[in-house]
């Protein structure tokens, strides 16, 4: 990863995490690689991916926005 690129995404995530997080099903939000081998913004979630995808962007200022199931987190 870029300096550029993980100052942008590190910028973005300041910005919009809370929001993000308080978008119904999103259990947890990282900074990885998607399958082009981009920067991505990854969105793991309890509720169906199509329900989630619904909600937010395909991309947050050019950082792709990828959404996988995960099921709910619960402590153990």
């Amino acid at each position: 990863m870029l300096k550029e690129e993980r100052e942008t995404i590190e910028q973005v995530r300041a910005k919009f995490d809370d929001e993000i997080m308080a978008t119904e099903g999103i259990e947890s939000i990282s900074t990885g690689l998607n399958e082009k081998g981009e920067v991505c913004l990854m969105l793991n979630t309890s509720a169906p991916v199509e329900q989630v995808q619904a909600k937010l962007p395909k991309e947050i200022f050019k950082i792709p926005v990828e959404i996988t199931y995960i099921g709910k987190i619960s402590a153990q």
